[in-house]
């Protein structure tokens, strides 16, 4: 158990942690279930506050350096940022910064977890965002929803801008889900960046963007729960293509996802492709390969 300092060591730190909520101290950004009891460590009693040296706001979480103290031998530790707030050393609330725009979030992302993004003039880069709206809040991310959003990133004179960013889903629908096309489970696409598309045709109708080559990696809905948590990693040809989804009812996916990226209606895929088409690298060579970068809403 944690105990609190002495006023006169707290006063020595720049900042304070001060946990408002029984939490979980955690040597990684995400859920604690899912760390070895020695990448944790609870806190039951509250409010506490704790010296701290410096800080950082990611994925919802206060990444912390202690000024006083280890336990269990680390001195970093995230905190979930709902259980817990950063005080400066009078104790005065130090509120969370984000970047403004959702572009910005999503490059400030991106640096930080080693996914590259291409700057230069005509350059466009495609993203995918699971459980986000259009007003760049997060959603429940519910499943069978057109609930994601997938678009292209692209930076006028340095500055990141989506020049189309459309409502779609990056997970598979109810029916493949529950109906298996693979005896392991639905794909879903695996979160980070991956480059693995060229433009070509879907399912030999309509121009889209193809899986190309045999190294996609995906999880695998085996228990048919409809969440990545504990779900196998594969990695193969699997023909997860990005391609839109008919114009299906907002709350229905159908048949139009099996691991698949799709683009809900029809009119935003055209725009979307159009944009894609635009980029110098494909109008000088068709078979180029693009990347696609999926991240997780908690991320931003």
């Amino acid at each position: 158990m944690l105990t609190h300092q002495k006023r006169k060591q707290r006063t020595n730190a720049p900042y304070l942690l001060k946990i408002v909520k029984p939490t979980t101290l955690k040597k990684a950004a995400i859920q604690s279930s899912q760390l070895p009891e020695n990448q944790k460590a609870v806190i039951q009693k509250i409010p506490q506050e704790l010296p701290v040296l410096a800080y950082k706001y990611e994925n919802q979480h206060y990444k912390v350096s202690l000024a006083d103290q280890t336990i269990k031998g680390f001195n970093t530790w995230y905190v979930y940022d709902g259980h817990a707030e950063i005080l400066d050393r009078t104790g005065k609330l130090i509120r969370k910064s984000l970047p403004g725009s959702l572009a910005e979030r999503v490059v400030a992302c991106c640096e930080e977890r080693g996914y590259s993004l291409d700057k230069g003039r005509g350059l466009v880069n495609l993203i995918g965002i699971e459980g986000m709206n259009l007003d760049g809040n997060p959603n429940k991310d519910v499943a069978n929803v057109f609930n994601d959003l997938i678009g292209c990133l692209v930076f006028e004179n340095g500055q990141p801008k989506f020049r189309g960013l459309y409502i779609g889903t990056t997970e598979p629908g109810r029916y493949y889900t529950l109906h298996k096309l693979n005896a392991k489970g639905a794909a879903r696409l695996e979160f980070g960046q991956q480059c693995c598309w060229q433009i070509g045709l879907h399912n030999g109708r309509y121009e889209a963007l193809v899986q190309t080559g045999d190294r996609v990696k995906v999880r695998r809905d085996g228990n048919q729960d409809f969440s990545r948590a504990g779900d196998i990693l594969d990695t193969g040809c699997f023909g997860i293509n990005i391609h839109h989804g008919g114009n299906n009812p907002i709350n229905n996916i159908g048949r139009y996802s099996a691991g698949c990226q799709v683009i809900r209606c029809q009119n935003d895929f055209a725009k979307f492709m159009r944009i894609v088409k635009s980029d110098l690298r494909w109008q000088t060579n068709p078979r180029h390969i693009f990347k696609y970068t999926l991240l997780w809403n908690q991320w931003l």
